[in-house]
């Protein structure tokens, strides 16, 4: 801005009066600086924000700006992460009528990928023959409370029958969004397979003293999985055993009877009298 001074000298008893003279001269802008950082890095979360901070040499207000609006964006000091990536924000000063504009200062944030957290509750114990399914298959994953979209990969896959036992279940997560979200490590837990209930039951009999013992038979009920048994009866009754009562004692082999508890009832094998004849003979 500039300024006029006009000078002038009024007579007194030794000099005469002096014209008066002008002249101006300028008063420059001051210069100023802006001091802004930012941190380093920071974690993606949705929705997460950083109070910006800075100052300027000459006290005035400074204004921000985003460079990279895809990543992040500025609404006066508070700065709003939009995804991962690399967040540039310019702080300025335009000055004023005593301060010339400040020189930009630009700083970069890092904001890198989050890793969800996966979640799976251990299931419920089920019987041999259950199918896996999503009932026990139902893994979730997520940042601060919020569900993270993606999919899941599990071992044993749905749809497989698991032994009798324990067993450890496995659950890889894909994030959908590998821009903001790395993949977190599998995670596991554990399920009971309980036995499947294996009933087999032989059949009552009888026959006649003497005589050859009856086929022996029975029923099974409870096999799963398709599996499949040989059942055999058997007792102690010979061609020569006594009339009475006998009993006949259901067994079962097959190779998957380690994923059953067998309950095994037995039969009773009745042996009658047999007739008699009698013969008279005179002579």
């Amino acid at each position: 801005q500039g300024y006029t001074v006009t000078a002038g000298y009024t007579a007194d008893t030794n000099y005469s009066a002096a014209s008066a003279s002008s002249g101006m001269f300028t008063v420059a802008p001051a210069s100023q600086n802006v001091s802004f950082t930012l941190p380093a890095s920071m974690t993606y979360s949705p929705g997460a924000m950083v109070a910006l901070s800075s100052s300027a040499s000459s006290g005035l207000t400074v204004t921000y700006a985003s460079v990279t609006p895809s990543v992040c964006t500025v609404a006066g000091s508070a700065l709003s992460v939009v995804s991962g990536g690399t967040c540039t924000v310019t702080a300025t000063q335009p000055g004023n009528t005593n301060y010339q504009a400040a020189p930009a200062v630009s700083q970069s944030i890092t904001i890198g990928k989050a890793t969800p957290a996966v979640n799976w509750n251990t299931p419920a114990a089920i019987s041999y023959g259950a199918t896996l399914s999503a009932v026990q298959l139902n893994a979730t994953a997520s940042l601060n409370a919020s569900t993270v979209p993606g999919s899941f990969t599990y071992m044993p896959v749905s749809g497989t029958v698991l032994s009798a036992g324990a067993h450890t279940l496995t659950a890889s997560f894909t994030p959908a969004d590998t821009t903001d979200y790395s993949t977190p490590p599998p995670a596991t837990t554990s399920i009971t397979v309980t036995d499947a209930a294996l009933v087999v039951t032989a059949n009552n009999a009888t026959k006649v003293y003497g005589s050859a013992n009856p086929a022996l038979t029975g029923t099974v009920t409870g096999a799963v999985n398709a599996d499949t048994f040989t059942e055999s009866f058997s007792t102690s009754a010979t061609l020569s055993t006594q009339v009475g009562a006998y009993a006949i004692v259901p067994s079962m082999t097959g190779a998957d009877l380690a994923d059953y508890a067998q309950s095994l009832t037995d039969g009773t094998l009745t042996i009658t009298q047999a007739g008699s004849t009698t013969s008279l003979q005179v002579n």
